[in-house]
């Protein structure tokens, strides 16, 4: 069981918010792998909404069901 330790801001909370809709699709881990390589800092914008979508877009996950 992976548990999100989400305590450095609001875009630590819609990272991980952003890996259980990737969950949902069945790519949690390469959610996860591609915010551990997209990191830039903390609450530096790296993990904005806009860019927790485009994260899903390059992995190709279905984007509808992701963004709600």
């Amino acid at each position: 069981m992976f548990r999100h330790f989400a305590f450095l801001g609001p875009e630590s909370l819609w990272a991980a918010e952003a890996a259980e809709c990737a969950r949902e699709q069945g790519r949690f881990w390469d959610y996860y792998d591609k915010l551990f390589e997209e990191q830039a800092g903390e609450n530096v914008g790296a993990f904005s909404k806009d860019n927790l979508k485009r994260f899903a877009a390059d992995l190709g996950l279905q984007e509808e069901g992701f963004n709600r």
